[in-house]
């Protein structure tokens, strides 16, 4: 059995039951007692009811009288640390009813915010609770930042796919719809990430196919096929944007005030069909090979 249980200062508790007063009572008058007891016994006292005999009552018995005066004062310190572990738990249950409104209002304000996302982009999100969870895992402990894994997770697949871009421009027919897929994948992974059950429909068209797989190539434009990474930037940084703290990086920054529009179609007629050098994202990174 653990004693440390003995000396707690439950604030659930009254003064009077906590068994620490009782322990220090009970230890300090049985100290007193023995005194009483050794003196009693070790001297030759007469007993005399009157006032000389009261008088000398607290002569003789002056030191176990002194010792039992003891539980006033150690009462009283007691009470004190009592009072300050109950107005410590006050203030505790104060923030965590504090933190508790907080958290459903900023889970308020996060569904509001991820729906106006969600209606100017033309997405759906999976579950806006589940990726609160996500983006705020500590949020119920009063912590409203972005999980900083997710952010670093995310942003390391983002610039992957941005080296990757380097190897599409420079890839050859035989290579071309590998490099492809990876991207498709990264894209995919990010998607899942964000919740996002899926980027705004184009018309699709089943261009390459990579270990039995197809890739879908946006109206059969290369240019629409990498414009799918910048919105899936500019959803990313838009959520990460609900932490007020939040800093965009700056190949974010880059990225999202570069003009794709001077950008040409890059139409795809055929697997040798070359790839536009103007959609090498690579130099927006801060590391320009691939991994």
């Amino acid at each position: 059995m653990d004693i440390r249980k003995h000396f707690e200062f439950s604030p659930n508790k009254s003064l009077i039951q906590l068994r620490v007063l009782w322990i220090v009572v009970g230890i300090i008058s049985l100290i007193s007692t023995i005194c009483f007891i050794f003196i009693y016994k070790n001297s030759n006292i007469i007993t005399d009811v009157t006032y000389h005999g009261f008088n000398m009552f607290i002569v003789i018995y002056r030191v176990p009288l002194s010792i039992l005066a003891l539980i006033i004062p150690i009462i009283a310190l007691l009470a004190a640390n009592h009072r300050s572990e109950q107005t410590r738990e006050q203030i505790r249950l104060a923030n965590d009813q504090n933190n508790f409104s907080n958290y459903y209002k900023h889970i308020e304000e996060f569904e509001k915010y991820s729906s106006k996302i969600s209606a100017e982009n033309k997405i759906e999100f999976k579950s806006t609770r589940k990726l609160y969870k996500k983006l705020f895992p500590n949020a119920r402990n009063g912590d409203f930042k972005i999980k900083y894994s997710f952010m670093e997770y995310n942003g390391e697949k983002l610039k992957k796919y941005m080296d990757l871009t380097k190897k599409l421009t420079l890839s050859d027919s035989n290579t071309r719809n590998e490099c492809l897929y990876e991207m498709d994948n990264i894209l995919k992974n990010i998607l899942d990430e964000l919740l996002i059950k899926d980027l705004p429909h184009h018309n699709m068209s089943t261009t390459f196919d990579h270990l039995g797989k197809p890739i879908l190539i946006p109206n059969k434009d290369y240019k629409e096929f990498v414009l799918q990474f910048v919105i899936i930037i500019q959803l990313f940084d838009e959520l990460c944007n609900f932490d007020l703290d939040y800093k965009r990086e700056d190949y974010l920054n880059k990225i999202l005030n570069y003009d794709f529009k001077s950008i040409n179609k890059n139409e795809v007629h055929n697997l040798s069909t070359p790839v536009n050098s103007d959609l090498n994202l690579s130099h927006f990174n801060d590391k320009n090979e691939i991994s």
